[in-house]
């Protein structure tokens, strides 16, 4: 009698479980990143030019990378990051750190845990994840073979968030041939409603 019960119970919790699950993936997009911030390139900004995210939650510019972060503007992103002092920052940057330190993943690493620990100072209850760097199409990369080392740099990035106990988000398995734009590295519209979906159940907002 008492395994019966106790067994009921576990499909009772197991129940009331699913349930709060479904609430929260049903809960508006708007709700859930109430008190969230995504920093990134032109390519997280996107989010609210296709309109998966408003404005109001995204910090992003052209250009914005580690290696150079005062002339790439990243410096005036972050800044603002840490004025509106979320409660939890996503930050998806490295595609114009391809080109901009020539495929030197070592160096890019060495600068992104450089502006990491400027943000952890400054936003010491922020809990921060980290996104992949998505990778260029086919096309591109026949352009120029400097895009092959996406693979690499996404390496070195989750060796970074296992080093400082932080949750890396790979976005990869989301990238479609039909999602990339002219230019093989920005995304087109369909690309964005999945990526809002899985930062946030990976950040179970």
């Amino acid at each position: 009698v008492d395994i019966e019960a106790i067994d009921v119970k576990i499909q009772e919790l197991a129940a009331a479980e699913s349930a709060a699950e479904e609430e929260r993936r049903a809960r508006p997009v708007e709700e859930k990143f109430a008190t969230a911030l995504v920093l990134g390139d032109s390519v997280t900004r996107g989010l609210y030019e296709y309109g998966a995210l408003s404005m109001d939650y995204v910090r992003a510019g052209d250009g914005a990378c580690v290696s150079n972060v005062g002339e790439s503007g990243l410096a005036d992103l972050m800044d603002q990051a840490v004025g509106a002092a979320p409660s939890t920052l996503f930050i998806a940057i490295g595609i114009n750190d391809i080109a901009g330190n020539q495929g030197d993943e070592k160096a890019f690493i060495k600068s992104y845990k450089a502006m990491l620990d400027t943000l952890r100072g400054s936003l010491p209850y922020t809990t921060i994840y980290i996104n992949s760097i998505l990778p260029a199409s086919a096309g591109k990369i026949g352009e120029d073979s400097l895009y092959e080392k996406v693979p690499k740099y996404n390496e070195e990035l989750r060796g970074l968030c296992y080093e400082e106990g932080l949750v890396y988000i790979d976005n990869t398995d989301l990238v479609k041939e039909e999602y990339y734009e002219q230019d093989g590295i920005h995304m087109l519209p369909n690309y964005y409603p999945e990526w809002v979906d899985r930062m946030a159940e990976v950040a179970r907002l």
